[in-house]
């Protein structure tokens, strides 16, 4: 850690360090050095072998036990400041998707998340770091009394996709698989297409009213070389979004609901909480597969994938790859080949977390 002025122990525990994660067993076994009680040191160090794995596990991990928990749970133990900064880890960045196009909102980014919170076997309360500390924000700080007298400043830093963003071709179609938060980014998308349509039509509707006059007291409309015959064409969408309850927990549902429509948007939704059985998206993946495999293989569409990737991610892949063997006549084995050669042509892009 690097500073270019004094900071105070408060502010570089609070933004610099890491004290909330699974400890690594470096920093156990420094606990248990500086243990004056000799029962805690000999159980910290136990925790901290390869014979205390499975203890480790199970109370450590199991019990998702950061450093304040292990202090309180080991009170001899009183490690040199200087040292348990050297150990620790710095803390994470958080990435979060722009549910916003530029086009639409030049000067202000819109994110979402989900509030993390969990109760471990033992029966502790846990709380993810940076969404209740971003929820915490929101429930005292209310957009409405914001003001440049009352301003709030957080920190924060742009980092472009590199792959995961729009074709170049504004008129190639895509399919957005994006469950829960994993909708974020695909808000944009919608938004700065129909935008940039509603931009090139009005354009042209500008300049080839120039073409529009009278002749001899009639009116008459002349072709301008300038206008391009063709209509600004904007690609087909298709959005997958899923969620527990519609009701209670269906991000821009106002927003999706009033862009979809016609033949150019068209939205599909899953809700696991609804009805006597759990529907996912890949689920309606596979009761829209025909079509899904119209916009893929004869459309060439584009697919982008978004949210959770311990399981979601994993589940939708599997029901792609079956739905080209099944479906699409690819044969057994050779839809993950096709998915791999489309990751391998950008024709499958995912922005994924655990």
């Amino acid at each position: 850690l690097a500073y270019s002025a004094p900071v105070s122990v408060r502010d570089m525990l609070l933004w610099s360090v890491d004290i909330t994660s699974i400890p690594k067993k470096a920093l156990v076994r420094l606990l248990a050095d500086y243990c004056s009680d000799e029962a805690e040191a000999d159980a910290l160090y136990q925790l901290a072998s390869i014979k205390g794995k499975a203890n480790f596990i199970e109370s450590v991990e199991g019990e998702s036990m950061g450093l304040l928990d292990l202090l309180l749970a080991y009170p001899s133990s009183k490690p040199p400041l200087t040292l348990l900064l050297q150990i620790l880890p710095a803390l994470s960045p958080r990435f979060y998707s722009i549910a916003a196009s530029p086009l639409v909102e030049p000067t202000r980014c819109r994110v979402a998340f989900s509030v993390v919170k969990w109760t471990t076997k033992g029966g502790k309360e846990k709380k993810g770091v940076c969404t209740n500390w971003l929820h915490s924000i929101c429930q005292s700080t209310p957009p409405a009394t914001l003001s440049l007298q009352n301003q709030l400043i957080l920190s924060v830093f742009h980092q472009p996709a590199k792959d995961f963003k729009l074709p170049e071709d504004p008129a190639r179609p895509i399919v957005m698989i994006g469950p829960g938060t994993g909708v974020a980014p695909f808000l944009g998308f919608i938004k700065h297409r129909t935008t940039l349509q509603e931009e090139v039509r009005a354009e042209h509707s500008v300049i080839a009213s120039r073409c529009e006059g009278y002749w001899r007291a009639l009116p008459v409309t002349l072709p301008d070389e300038t206008v391009e015959e063709k209509e600004a064409k904007i690609g087909k969408m298709w959005l997958y979004f899923g969620c527990r309850d519609p009701n209670h927990d269906f991000l821009y549902r106002k927003e999706l609901e009033k862009l979809e429509g016609g033949d150019q948007i068209k939205l599909t939704t899953a809700f696991s909480r609804v009805g006597a059985e759990k529907v996912y998206v890949q689920h309606r993946m596979k009761q829209e597969a025909k079509e899904l495999l119209h916009w893929l293989l004869e459309d060439d569409a584009v697919l982008f994938l978004c949210g959770d990737g311990a399981n979601m991610a994993k589940d939708v892949r599997k029901m792609l790859e079956e739905i080209l063997e099944e479906e699409g006549g690819k044969g057994k084995g050779n839809g993950k080949a096709l998915v791999d050669e489309w990751v391998k042509q950008g024709k499958y892009l995912q922005d994924i977390w655990s």
